[in-house]
C-alpha cells in the first residue's frame, strides 16, 4: 500500500515538473525536498537506484531558480513516470 501511495506522489511531482513554471515556487521545493528525503532514506536502506532520485530532488530544486534544460527534465519526467506507474501497478 505505501508504495502505491509514493507512486501516486511521484506522479503528482511529474505533473509539478511539467507546469513548474506556472507554480508556486514554495511548491516546488516541497517537491524537491520530498525526492531528497525519500532518496536519501532508501540510499540508506540500501538501494542505490534512490541516489538517482536524490539528484532528482536537486534536480527538481534548481527549477525554483529557472536553472533548467528540456534535455535533463524529459529524462526526469520519464524516469519519475515509469517509476510511478511501476509502483501503482505492481
Amino acid at each position: 500500500m505505501l508504495v502505491k501511495i509514493l507512486g501516486i506522489v511521484d506522479l503528482f511531482i511529474v505533473i509539478g515538473i511539467i507546469i513548474s513554471s506556472m507554480l508556486s515556487p514554495n511548491i516546488i521545493v516541497i517537491f524537491a525536498l520530498y525526492l531528497m528525503l525519500k532518496g536519501l532514506i532508501f540510499a540508506i536502506i540500501g538501494d542505490k537506484m534512490s541516489l538517482i532520485e536524490l539528484m532528482i530532488g536537486f534536480y527538481v530544486l534548481s527549477l525554483t531558480y529557472g536553472i533548467s534544460h528540456w534535455i535533463i527534465t524529459t529524462l526526469v519526467v520519464i524516469y519519475l513516470l515509469q517509476k510511478g506507474v511501476v509502483s501503482i501497478f505492481s
